[in-house]
């Protein structure tokens, strides 16, 4: 993702800048006393008020959906960490992306070549676009997980992510 240079100003717009807008009548204009959208979201769960698990991604208009993905894997579908981080992903471009041109795409889906197809054929029964995209390119979560009992912490991450690596500490 580029950041635009303002030639009239002479700066470059950082990229976390392009969610703002500037329109007096968005509900979402930037202006004092009100909170600049952005798509930023570190996870922390607890258990019996302790810390568990933290993890997050970069990836924009992605990071909820694949952080909600890797949760739901982890604690609905009974997947270790690594195995949740492993799974094919599914995305939307239905809402208009926070970064400019914010474009919008209603109804598509796009989903990691190696999803079910039956899982893929339903979304497009149910009326959505499904683009079909390679496999390994929905995200890059990383997660820290603080086993209970032991204090042990595993770390994982997404091998989306070919920087990605953890270390053991």
């Amino acid at each position: 993702m580029d950041s635009p240079i303002i030639p009239e100003l002479g700066f470059v717009l950082g990229t976390r800048c392009q969610m703002f807008y500037l329109d007096d009548g968005h509900a979402k204009v930037l202006a004092p006393g009100k909170q600049p959208t952005t798509s930023l979201s570190p996870s922390l769960v607890t258990e019996r008020g302790e810390p568990r698990c933290v993890f997050g991604m970069p990836g924009a208009d992605r990071q909820d959906q694949g952080s909600l993905q890797f949760f739901l894997n982890v604690i609905d579908f009974g997947m270790g960490i690594q195995e949740a981080l492993d799974a094919p992903r599914v995305w939307t471009s239905h809402f208009p992306s926070l970064f400019w041109p914010r474009q919008a795409f209603p109804a598509r889906a796009h989903v990691e070549r190696s999803f079910p197809p039956e899982i893929t054929e339903s979304l497009r029964r149910l009326g959505h676009e499904v683009v079909i995209e390679e496999p390994w390119t929905g995200d890059f979560t990383m997660v820290v997980m603080i086993q209970p009992g032991t204090g042990t912490r595993i770390a994982a991450v997404s091998p989306r992510w070919l920087t990605g690596a953890t270390e053991a500490f």
